[in-house]
């Protein structure tokens, strides 16, 4: 390099952003900061393993004061119904349950099988999302994108959860709801017109908008079209999860 050549000018990095684990919260107070971010620097084990936990503390805390009296308050409506011989079993069930090594057991049974299913439920919503917007809209996204944006999406469910809980202690039931479903009774077995109430619910509602402002950002596209294409899949999906939980419910008599 000659005298009189001035050295080209050294790129400034760009600015690394929120982390992993600021965006779970952020996602709800600045879903566009935080999904762009999420849509060029995607993350997964950081916002799975916080919605884990928190999972797994909320299970664990509403355990003895709500889900096992509403339990055993289920199993009391059911045992109308039963034969001589099935109410005795029941009971005998009811007995184990009540000891100390029974509630251990009750309580890993709920932690793990909870967990389980709840992050069952975001990867299955993810991958919906994939099909519909990658397959069927020709957009171009990687899965490991959407399934960030489904995850960080789901922050609403710590808000949600918060104040859910003392509404449930004070009730002894799990059931609570924050839309159309909680000015009507509960129908015993469950129906599909009950249970799709159910899914119109505050919550719901925003963790789809969040999800529709990240899609929106990940696959470049204009919100609208996200929006009515992410309406689309949470109606389709209420009304199938709505008709087999309610044939469920009708051929097991589940409340």
């Amino acid at each position: 390099m000659s005298s009189n050549e001035t050295p080209s000018a050294v790129p400034e990095a760009a600015p690394a952003g929120p982390g992993s684990l600021s965006r779970v919260l952020g996602a709800l107070w600045s879903p566009g900061r935080t999904f762009a971010s999420v849509a060029a620097r995607p993350a997964v084990l950081v916002p799975m393993l916080v919605l884990l936990v928190f999972q797994m503390v909320m299970i664990g805390a509403l355990y003895a004061p709500v889900f096992a009296p509403f339990q055993k308050t289920q199993m009391a409506e059911r045992m109308a119904d039963l034969s001589p011989d099935q109410r005795a079993q029941v009971e005998r069930q009811q007995q184990a349950m009540d000891t100390p090594a029974g509630r251990a057991i009750g309580m890993v049974s709920a932690l793990v099988f909870g967990s389980v299913f709840y992050l069952l439920q975001l990867v299955v919503w993810a991958a919906v999302l994939y099909f519909v917007f990658t397959l069927m809209m020709s957009g171009r996204a990687q899965f490991k994108v959407v399934l960030s944006v489904a995850l960080y999406a789901a922050a609403v469910d710590i808000p949600h959860f918060l104040v859910l809980a003392p509404l449930a202690v004070a009730r002894q039931d799990p059931r609570v709801y924050f839309g159309p479903a909680a000015l009507v009774d509960a129908p015993s077995p469950v129906t599909f017109p009950y249970i799709l109430l159910t899914r119109l619910d505050v919550f719901s509602l925003w963790a789809w908008g969040l999800a529709a402002v990240g899609l929106a950002l990940a696959y470049k596209k204009k919100s609208q079209q996200v929006m009515v294409a992410v309406g689309a899949v949470f109606v389709v999906a209420a009304v199938i999860t709505a008709a087999i939980q309610a044939a469920t419910a009708a051929m097991f008599h589940v409340g």
